[in-house]
């Protein structure tokens, strides 16, 4: 389908003590060039990279601030969810992304995630073949920063699929068509465009707890990509991160995403090449907030599909 590479929005976050630090950033500005060796395998247990954006080798002409970069390996299922927390305002810079590449000679990119400093903390899911990979933190700004450093950690966590288990009964169930209040075309810059239907108002408001949202993405006509879109409006409540689980049976390929609804930019999105079930993606999200949930059915796809959408949602905390 469209992406080979997982891209999502990253935010940042403050709250209780953090766990420490596994490993510490040692070497700037030598790991620009160089990655660190961490010694990490992520493959059972949760791993933290403590860093810092430091200024003083500003790139104007790709407004880079900084780049560290860390060397890991990855075993088990290859699955991780990565969350990037910084500990200082980051409001100086234009935004931080993270970047896994392999260790190749020619390096591929295999996931990529972009923090906005105006938001709260960061995180997505990503599967990786077993193997080493480079995963590299950049900062970027209009200019320099100075008189002060952004410090930040870098989390991995193993297997996230474990901690958002699929939910089978109870929540909300799709009343009906139309509810196709967006459409979906991934080719476009704004993927995402007012359509003529309604968003169902499932008067679901997401804490700290998992809930069911069941519906049929049906085969038709398609609307942008997709041949069904189903719309559903919630809410946030004190949850600022969630996790969708998007489960189905058959070969048809559905996507899930998070919408805001006033401006239907995507939040989060569950967009892989995937068919036969089911897609999994984490994200963080602004508590007490509007937004739609979208799961649309992509253009090929025949017959009606059942489906399971479990929403995990949870405030989380360094």
């Amino acid at each position: 389908m469209r992406y080979a590479i997982v891209v999502v929005l990253l935010v940042a976050c403050g709250g209780n003590e953090p766990p420490p630090c596994n490993y510490k950033e040692a070497d700037d500005p030598g790991n620009a060039t160089t990655s660190e060796m961490t010694g990490f395998m992520l493959d059972k247990k949760l791993q933290i990279v403590c860093g810092q954006v430091d200024g003083g080798h500003y790139d104007a002409t790709q407004k880079i601030v900084d780049v560290d970069r860390y060397r890991v390996t990855v075993g088990g299922t290859g699955e991780l969810v990565i969350h990037l927390d910084p500990l200082d305002d980051a409001t100086a810079l234009t935004d931080m992304r993270v970047q896994i590449f392999d260790t190749a000679v020619n390096p591929r990119l295999y996931a990529e995630g972009t923090f906005d400093p105006q938001l709260d903390h960061g995180a997505f899911i990503t599967v990786l073949p077993p193997g080493d990979y480079d995963v590299l933190v950049l900062a970027d700004a209009g200019g320099d920063i100075t008189g002060g450093t952004v410090k930040y950690r870098l989390r991995f966590t193993p297997d996230p699929s474990l901690l958002c288990k699929a939910v089978t009964k109870g929540g909300y169930k799709e009343a009906g068509e139309p509810n196709d209040a967006v459409s979906a075309d991934f080719t476009k810059t704004m993927p995402f465009a007012h359509a003529a239907g309604t968003a169902e108002p499932t008067k679901q408001t997401f804490g700290n707890t998992n809930t069911l949202i069941a519906g049929t993405a049906s085969a038709g006509t398609p609307e942008g990509e997709y041949t069904d879109n189903d719309v559903y409006d919630v809410m946030t409540g004190t949850a600022n991160e969630l996790t969708l689980r998007l489960d189905w049976d058959g070969t048809n390929d559905l996507d899930a995403a998070v919408i805001d609804a006033s401006t239907l930019a995507p939040v989060g999105l569950a967009v892989t090449t995937k068919a036969g079930g089911g897609e999994l993606q984490t994200f963080a999200v602004k508590p007490k907030t509007e937004y739609y949930i979208w799961v649309g059915a992509f253009m090929g796809a025949s017959g009606d599909t059942p489906y399971n959408l479990t929403v995990c949602s949870q405030d989380f905390t360094p």
